[in-house]
Formats: C-alpha cells, structure tokens, sequence
C-alpha cells in the first residue's frame, strides 16, 4: 500500500505539473495577443467577445455535475477495479448530455433577440453579436456533450496527457487567430479559430481515451439508473454549485455592462483578464489533487489523503502568493508594458482582483477535498456565502465607485466566503490554526513581505516620463528575478522552508555551480 500511495503522490505532482505548464503558456500567449488582437478590434467588439462567453458559460454550467460525476467516480471505479461501472457511467452521461445540449443550442437560436434587448447590445452590432454567441454556443454544446472522454482520462489520472493535449490545441489556436485577424475577418476569425482548438481537443481526448482506458465501450446498451442517480446525487449538486460559480464569474460584467456601459466592461475584462488567466496555474493543483483523494477514500487510507492534501494546500498557496504579490507590486507598469498609456482604470481592476484572486485559490484544496469525498455541502455552503455577498456588495460598489467598486464588490465577497471554506475543510482534517500557518500561511507571509517591498522600490527604479516599453519590460524581468530570489530569503531565514526543501534547494544550486565550473 505504501508504495501504491507514493505512486499517487508522484502521479498527482506530475499532471499538476503540466497541467500549470499548459496554464502558463496560455497565461503568456494571451498577455502577448491581446494587443494584437485590440488593434483590429475596436473596444465594442472587445467587449462583445468577453460577453459572449459570459453567456455562453450560462449554457455550459448545465454540464458541470456531468463533468465533476465522470472525475470523481471513474477515479473510484478505477481504484475498485470495476470497468464495467465506468463504461456504464460514461455511455449514460453521453446520453443525457447529447439530448441536453440540442435542446439548450435550440433555445439558445429561439431567444437570441431577447437576449440582445437585454443585454443592451447595439443595433449596429446585432448581426455580429448574433453569429458569434451561435458559434460559441455550438462549440460549448459540443464539449457538454464530448467531453466525457477527456474526463474520465482525468478521472484516471491521465491529467499530464490532457494537458499536454490543450497546449497542443492553444498552439494551433494562437496561429489561427493570427491568422484570421490579418485576413481582416475580426470577430469572426476569433470564433473560428476557438472552434478549431475546441474540436481538436475532443477528438484527440476522445482517440486517447479509448487507448488508455481498459475495456472502454460507449453505447446506450450501458446506460443503467444506478449511473442515473450518480448524475442526480452528484451531479446534481455540483450543478448548483456550477450555477453559482458561473454566475458569479459573470455577474460583474453583467452589472457593469447594465450600470457603465460596454466599453466598461471592455476595461474590466482587460484589468482582470492577466490575474484571471494566472490564477489558473495554480488552480491546476486542485484539479490533480481531486482525482487522487477521490481514489484514496475507495481505498480507505484517511492518513495519506491528510497528509496530500496538507501537502497541496502548502504548495498551492506558496505558488499563488509568488505569483499574485508579484502581480500586484507590477500592476501599474506590467499593463503600461501590455497595453500602452490609458487604461489606468484596468490598472486599479488589477490591483483589487490581484487581492481576492490570492485568497480564493488558498481554497484549492479543499475544493478538491469536497469534490474528491462527495462532501459537496462544504463547497454550497461556501458557494451560497459568496453569491449573497457578492449581490449586495457588487452593485452597491459599483454605484459608489464606479468600475473599481464592482471589483471591490467581487474581491470582498470572495474573500470572506473564501476564509470560511478553508475553516471547514481544515476542522475536517483537525489541522489547528497553528500547523495550518506554519504549512501554509507563513509562505504566502514571507511572498506578502518581498511583494510590498517591491511594490515601493520598483516605482523609483522607473522615470517619471514616459519610458520604453521594451527597456520597461526587461526591468520587470529583472525585477521578478530579484522579488523571486527575496522571497526564498525570507522563508529561509525565518523558518518557513522545511528541511527537505532546503536540502532539495541546495542540491538544484549545486548541481548548476557544478555544470558552470566543472
């Protein structure tokens, strides 16, 4: 059993690897496009494509319990070696997404003036916004209905190979998106172009899936109402949480399309748009550690899942905190760099979001713990804390303080609800406050205290007058260099690094020495 669970745990570091590695690349990908993509866009068109998936989420929550049954339980069915139950679940989530998603794309088509009343959308923009939330809807319907296989490859603890799959796919995407905004084809070509990678990406998950998982059959011969009520227990709950979660993504925008106009939303979604896209390199820990709890709760070893998920919360928050201290300190000169002059309200948007962005993902783990140990009412209870939170605060800010009060609205909630969910989980695994700031707050601390000091230094380092961009970028190269080397510093001397990683450490620093001076 030891051996099978140290298995697990190099298993589970390896898809969170590569899974934050394909985060990343589409965290630097997309901060290089966007200005690309705002010179052949104007700021309307912009903020029609950030609405549109706004939308378009609405329709996908209807297939997060689907999603969150075919994780959790193919991971268990695996562990019990029951590959009948997997084929059953799987050929019975098919069945009931397909029919779902043509009845969801046809109500989608029947309100789609409506929708646009609604949403205020400019007469001169109908056709535009028409086409794309149709197309975009085509492709999410398409996943709700495929994405069983990519999955279950999840669920198997395959996540290193799905990962490897999206990098694949956002590669191809990013050339056809070139592409197609050269060829003059604007908006469009951005839908085209996000079909394609969708496409590619179901089909190559579907191929592996029949490769890699044993005696693996998709038919309606299997459909059973023991798989049925998976979906309805399971399932169903992760669709109200689903629900919350989508709509509280969406809400801010909804509200500052209704109260500021479109062009707002346009400079909110640019402000959160680089804390948002980053925030899922470390969220990808969470996505790697669920599968795993879920397969050590089926083979009942209650010490290892507390020690992983220990282990996760630790390294989840000691990466989000490297990640969003910096972020913060940088986020006058990093959107200077991306965009150019002008946008200090996305500037203010980043600095607040950066904030609650950090707290949130120290629920990483124990959003995996829920979902991993069907303890979903820990996640609603949270979930509905954040969502009363966030429909007072965010309207009631936004009217005081325009668009930065929307992102103090969002932030706040989340924050609160945030501290309230890690409080749960860690009365569930009697971690005490102090062991719980010893693992995991006293790094995000030390990442706090390096950040700040940055914060203060960096806006001496740079002139008063315009600088070069170029020259600007370089500095914030640099200076993440210096924030990263500070931070190391201060978790060595005050004791925040255990000594295996401190053994670990002196063995990287060694071994470069050794190849620079053989």
């Amino acid at each position: 059993m030891k051996n099978r669970n140290e298995s697990i745990v190099g298993r589970t570091t390896r898809n969170a690897f590569y899974s934050m590695l394909a985060s990343g690349w589409y965290l630097v990908t997309r901060f290089l496009l966007t200005p690309f993509i705002l010179h052949y866009l104007s700021m309307a068109e912009y903020g029609l494509w950030s609405l549109c998936f706004v939308v378009m989420s609405f329709l996908a929550m209807t297939s997060m319990g689907f999603e969150g049954a075919y994780v959790k339980y193919v991971a268990e069915f695996h562990a019990r070696n029951e590959p009948d139950r997997i084929n059953s679940l799987l050929s019975t989530g098919l069945i009931l997404t397909s029919g779902l998603s043509l009845f969801l794309l046809s109500v989608l088509w029947l309100g789609m003036e409506p929708l646009l009343s609604v949403l205020d959308i400019d007469k001169d923009l109908h056709n535009t916004a028409a086409f794309v939330f149709m197309g975009t809807g085509l492709v999410f319907m398409l996943d709700i209905s495929l994405n069983c296989f990519g999955r279950a490859l999840e669920g198997m603890q395959y996540s290193a190979l799905t990962a490897k799959v999206r990098l694949i796919c956002s590669v191809l995407e990013l050339i056809f998106i070139v592409v197609f905004l050269l060829a003059g084809v604007g908006v469009y070509g951005m839908m085209c172009a996000f079909f394609i990678n969708y496409l590619l990406t179901i089909l190559i998950n579907m191929f592996y899936a029949y490769r890699l998982i044993p005696g693996l059959q998709v038919s309606i011969h299997f459909c059973t109402k023991e798989s049925l009520r998976l979906f309805v227990s399971y399932g169903g709950r992760m669709q109200i949480l689903g629900f919350i979660g989508i709509f509280m993504s969406t809400y801010d925008r909804l509200i500052i399309t209704r109260l500021l106009g479109l062009a707002a939303t346009g400079m909110y979604e640019l402000g959160r748009k680089i804390p948002f896209t980053g925030a899922r390199i470390p969220a990808e820990i969470s996505g790697a550690l669920m599968p795993a709890l879920s397969h050590l709760q089926a083979t009942e070893d209650p010490g290892q899942a507390r020690e992983l998920f220990l282990h996760a919360s630790r390294y989840m928050g000691m990466l989000a905190s490297l990640l969003f201290c910096y972020l913060f300190a940088v986020a006058p000169q990093a959107i200077y760099v991306w965009l150019g002059d002008g946008y200090r309200e996305a500037v203010a948007v980043m600095y607040v979001v950066s904030a609650g962005v950090l707290v949130n993902l120290l629920t990483g783990a124990s959003s995996a713990a829920a979902k991993g140990f069907a303890r979903l009412d820990w996640e609603i209870r949270y979930a509905v804390l954040n969502l009363v939170l966030c429909i007072i605060m965010t309207p009631l800010f936004a009217h005081w303080l325009g668009l930065m009060g929307a992102a103090l609205g969002v932030a706040g909630s989340t924050a609160i609800a945030s501290v309230y969910f890690i409080i749960i989980t860690n009365r569930y695994f009697a971690i005490s406050f102090t062991e719980y700031f010893r693992q995991v707050l006293h790094p995000v601390m030390a990442c706090v205290s390096a950040g700040t000091a940055l914060f203060y230094l960096l806006p001496r380092c740079v002139s008063e007058a315009t600088p070069n961009r170029l020259l600007l970028a370089t500095l914030l190269v640099l200076a993440g260099i210096l924030y990263l080397i500070l931070s190391i510093l201060i978790l060595w001397f005050s004791n925040g690094m255990h000594t295996n990683e401190k053994q670990w450490l002196k063995q990287q620093i060694q071994q470069k020495l050794k190849r620079k001076h053989p």
